[in-house]
């Protein structure tokens, strides 16, 4: 079991969740933060609005926390264009939760 969870994140997570925090958290006390399950179906929908290459990419990063060499291996991109591409729905993430309520600042 050790063995298959580290090939699952393989250091990754910390990294992974780090970036997801700064599209995600606004600041707010637990208490205050959006329930899991509105914050789940939102992410849901966003990520039926990417483009299929856009919401793999992400799903691969941010679901099974592959490194981001990998993920450019397996796309044929370069690392610059996977960690451009993940910076830049990171970005439209956050404006989707901000325009649908999710990060109320």
């Amino acid at each position: 079991r050790r063995d298959r969870a580290e090939k699952r994140g393989g250091g990754q997570l910390a990294l992974a969740l780090e970036e997801l925090d700064r599209s995600l958290s606004g600041g707010q006390d637990p208490e205050e933060a959006v329930l899991q399950g509105e914050l789940s179906a939102m992410l849901s929908r966003f990520l039926r609005a990417l483009p299929e290459t856009e919401r793999r990419v992400f799903v691969c990063r941010y679901w099974y926390m592959d490194p981001i060499a990998d993920i450019a291996r397996r796309f044929g991109f370069s690392q610059s264009k996977v960690k451009s591409m993940l910076m830049r729905t990171r970005a439209r993430l956050k404006r989707y939760l901000e325009e649908n309520g999710g990060d109320e600042k």
